[in-house]
């Protein structure tokens, strides 16, 4: 069972649940630990930091890449260690040019190709920003 909003503020809800926009992000966190990853049943699995190791997380564009064959992984960081935690992110894309297709990957025959339209990766995360951020044309006015 998921903890209840009240409950995640509690607990130090450092970002909430989400996925990442583009193919991949290289994650470095320290010690301090806190990030979950959400499995295919809805459940929360802590991901510890362990020495040495990076994350890599699968992001949106990738998925839409290959058409659902390999998924954007949902996630977000609890910190209750009452420390402050910090983590190094790189988050990898293609050039802005780059077209994604996923009838590239897999041919137009494919059980796997996808029907949504080609884009490049420029004018995919132009959008995805534009999405995530709307409520900063709406205030660009005011």
């Amino acid at each position: 069972m998921q903890p209840a909003w009240g409950q995640l503020y509690e607990q130090r809800l450092g970002v909430g649940p989400h996925t990442d926009f583009g193919v991949l992000t290289v994650l470095c966190q320290d010690s301090t630990g806190g990030l979950q990853m959400q499995d295919l049943n809805g459940d929360w699995l802590h991901a510890p930091p362990i020495e040495g190791c990076l994350v890599v997380n699968i992001g949106d564009l990738m998925s839409r890449w290959t058409a659902g064959a390999y998924r954007s992984t949902p996630h977000r960081v609890i910190n209750s260690s009452g420390r402050e935690r910090l983590s190094l992110v790189l988050a990898f894309d293609p050039d802005p040019e780059t077209v994604i297709d996923s009838r590239e990957v897999y041919g137009t025959d494919s059980p796997h190709g996808s029907a949504e339209a080609s884009t490049t990766c420029g004018d995919y995360l132009l959008w995805r920003f534009a999405k995530a951020f709307s409520y900063r044309h709406r205030n660009a006015g005011a």
